[in-house]
């Protein structure tokens, strides 16, 4: 994705969304009408959660089939007297691409409160803060889950919210429509809400995708499964082969049918990448990845979008040299991980670094579109769950191999 700073027509569009936002919601209590209006705009295809006396509100999307499966990640959220937490802050994982301020007026207004409100789909997060005069706007952009965006135009999302503002309606009315008319189902991910149901249903999506994705990634998955599901109250993970899911879920995708080999391009069949492997998003896509050898042999990763981008029978020495500029040993002779050494106030207290077998190298394209290594770490050969983002994946390398 091209940094907005790089993007002079990104940039205008972010820079229009700051202004609508800050036009639109001067005070709290314009936060509050917004998430009144958009509520009413959706309708029964909305589901609303509300904490702590309701100073603490959240609006979730029902999906469009099944009104008892939910988006799990809120589609707006407002919090009153103090900051939000959650989503669409944590999950933003950068400074904010564009920040307007708006400078308090002379008069002030009396009982207004401090807050912030937050709307978003994914590539987009926006959140609006307030003090508590009321006066102090600072709506700004995040890049909420940006990495995962493939099948998801920024610019496009952006356009929809900021192209044609002026017209009937107040700002507020007109900032409603646009946030009602985001589509945050676009992704697969479903949770299944009922009377039952406790929490928060991105909470629940949260401690599901990493269970699920590992069982697709170790083929305990079979290629023919249409469904990967969570049971609803113990946490398995299961799937099935029917058209129609199951009744009783906690968090649900849908699945495609795996690759056939045929669909690999002959030059990376040449070079022994005979067979395909899945891996689930955060959001609940499947990203496919190519991949070399099996455990105990080292496995080699190959994300589906750089398959158009690299050489394959250029990939190992490119990735050897990467390495020996390090002056470390190519992975072709036995590469060993940097040596780590715990600080000396836990070695004395009887702390000792764990022992791994096996050693994770993650790969990809840097600006001037040359691989270079981004990280490495240690873990099982192919359980660790810290790496199986198929999100990341998509767009990176990965060399699994022995150490020691």
């Amino acid at each position: 994705m091209v940094p907005p700073e790089d993007d002079p027509e990104l940039t205008e569009l972010y820079k229009k969304l700051a202004h609508n936002v800050g036009a639109a919601l001067p005070t709290s209590r314009h936060a509050s009408m917004l998430f009144d209006a958009v509520t009413e705009l959706l309708g029964d295809a909305a589901q609303l959660l509300s904490w702590d006396d309701g100073r603490h509100r959240a609006l979730f999307r029902k999906d469009a089939e099944r009104r008892d499966w939910l988006v799990p990640w809120p589609q707006l959220e407002i919090r009153e007297g103090e900051r939000l937490q959650g989503r669409f802050e944590i999950e933003t994982n950068a400074e904010p691409v564009f920040t307007t301020e708006i400078s308090a007026p002379g008069v002030r207004m009396a009982g207004l409160k401090r807050g912030q409100i937050a709307f978003g789909e994914a590539p987009i997060a926006v959140h609006a803060e307030f003090s508590d005069e009321g006066m102090r706007v600072v709506p700004h952009t995040g890049h909420g889950l940006s990495h995962v965006a493939a099948p998801c135009d920024e610019a496009e999302v952006l356009a929809r919210l900021v192209n044609d503002f002026a017209g009937p309606g107040t700002a507020v009315e007109r900032l409603a429509a646009r946030v009602a008319g985001l589509d945050p189902g676009r992704y697969p991910a479903r949770v299944r809400w009922g009377s039952g149901s406790e929490g928060r249903p991105d909470g629940r999506w949260a401690g599901c995708w990493k269970p699920m994705g590992v069982a697709l990634w170790t083929e305990q998955v079979p290629p023919t499964a249409r469904w990967l599901y969570t049971g609803l109250r113990t946490g398995a993970v299961r799937y099935t082969t029917d058209a129609a899911p199951p009744e009783r879920l906690g968090a649900v995708v849908a699945i495609e049918p795996m690759r056939s080999a045929d669909a690999i391009p002959p030059a990376w069949q040449r070079n022994g990448f005979t067979r395909w492997g899945r891996v689930l998003h955060p959001l609940g896509s499947v990203t496919y990845v190519l991949l070399r050898g099996r455990a105990p042999d080292p496995v080699t990763v190959v994300g589906e979008r750089l398959l158009d981008t690299l050489v394959p029978d250029e990939l190992d020495a490119i990735l050897d040299w990467i390495h020996i500029e390090r002056d470390e040993l190519p992975l072709s002779q036995g590469w060993l991980p940097p040596e780590e050494k715990l600080p000396d106030h836990m070695a004395s207290e009887g702390y000792v670094l764990p022992k791994y077998d096996h050693a994770i190298i993650v790969y990809a394209l840097n600006p001037g579109g040359a691989l270079h290594r981004v990280s490495h770490g240690w873990g099982e050969r192919l359980k660790n769950v810290g790496w199986l983002d198929g999100a990341w994946l998509a767009a990176q390398v990965v060399r699994i191999v022995t150490v020691g």
